[in-house]
C-alpha cells in the first residue's frame, strides 16, 4: 500500500511540475520574466526577498494534507494552487483547431456557368467539325438556330461549314438568311458573293460583293475578291479600279 501511495505522490508532483513549467514557458510567464528583467537590479532583489518571505509565511491547502495518507486529496489541492490564468493558457494551447471549410472553386466543373450563348455553340460545333464529326456539328447549329433564329454569326458559321463540305446550295441559303437578317452586314454579303461565284453565278456574285464594298470601301479583302471575279469575267478595267483603290495604282498595275 505504501508503495502505491508513493507512486501516486510521484505522479502528482510530476504533473504539478509540468503544469508549472508550461505556465512559465507560456507567453504570460515570459512576459512576467521579461518585465522583471527589464527593471533595475536593486528592486529585483528587494521584490524577490519580499516574495519569498510572503510565500514562506502563507498557508497553502496542500500543507495541511498528508501526501502519504491522502495522496489523491494532496494532488487535487496542489493542482488547485496553480494560478487559474496559467491553467487556462495551458488548456487553450491544447484546444483543437476549428475545422477549415474548403472554399468554392469558381472554375470547378460543378460550378454553374450560366445559359449557353451563340458564341459557345459555334465553338462547340467547330470543335466537332475539326474532329470530323460533321453530324454533331450540324446538330448543334440546328438547335442553336431554333433558339436564336436570324442570329447572323450563327448563320454565317453554319453556312461556312456547309460551304467547306461542298453543300453549296445549303450554304447559299444560310448566307442569304444572314444577309436578310442584317442587310448592312458587309461580311455576310461578301460570303454570299463568294458562294455564288463558286457555283458559277459570276454576275450575281459581283453584284453582291460590290454591295459589301459600298458598306466598307476601305476593306481590301472585298475589293480583292471583286477584282478576282471581274478578271474571270474579262472585265479587267473594273478589276484594276478595285485593286488601285485598295493598293494604289502602281501596285495594281
Amino acid at each position: 500500500m505504501a508503495k502505491d501511495w508513493l507512486t501516486a505522490i510521484t505522479a502528482g508532483v510530476c504533473a504539478v511540475g509540468v503544469a508549472a513549467a508550461s505556465a512559465i514557458a507560456s507567453p504570460a510567464g515570459m512576459a512576467l520574466s521579461n518585465g522583471l528583467s527589464a527593471k533595475s537590479p536593486e528592486p529585483i532583489r528587494i521584490a524577490a526577498r519580499s516574495t519569498r518571505s510572503s510565500e514562506s509565511n502563507a498557508t497553502r491547502p496542500s500543507d495541511e494534507i498528508s501526501p502519504i495518507r491522502h495522496p489523491v486529496k494532496y494532488f487535487a489541492a496542489a493542482v488547485s494552487e496553480i494560478p487559474q490564468a496559467w491553467r487556462s493558457k495551458r488548456a487553450s494551447s491544447n484546444a483543437v483547431a476549428p475545422e477549415v471549410k474548403p472554399q468554392k472553386d469558381s472554375i470547378s466543373l460543378d460550378t454553374p456557368t450560366g445559359p449557353p450563348t451563340p458564341q459557345l455553340v459555334i465553338s462547340l460545333a467547330q470543335l466537332y467539325e475539326r474532329k470530323g464529326d460533321v453530324f454533331q456539328a450540324r446538330r448543334h447549329y440546328q438547335q442553336a438556330l431554333a433558339n436564336w433564329p436570324g442570329q447572323v454569326d450563327l448563320l454565317r458559321a453554319a453556312a461556312r461549314m456547309e460551304d467547306r463540305q461542298g453543300e453549296l446550295r445549303l450554304a447559299e441559303s444560310l448566307y442569304r438568311q444572314a444577309a436578310s437578317a442584317n442587310p448592312n452586314h458587309a461580311g455576310a454579303l461578301n460570303d454570299l458573293g463568294l458562294c455564288l461565284a463558286r457555283q458559277g453565278q459570276l454576275d450575281a456574285s459581283i453584284q453582291v460583293i460590290e454591295q459589301a464594298i459600298e458598306l466598307q470601301p476601305q476593306k481590301a479583302l472585298y475589293r480583292n475578291n471583286a477584282a478576282t471575279i471581274l478578271v474571270e469575267m474579262h472585265q479587267d478595267q473594273r478589276a484594276l479600279s478595285h485593286l488601285a483603290a485598295a493598293h494604289g495604282v502602281a501596285e495594281a498595275n
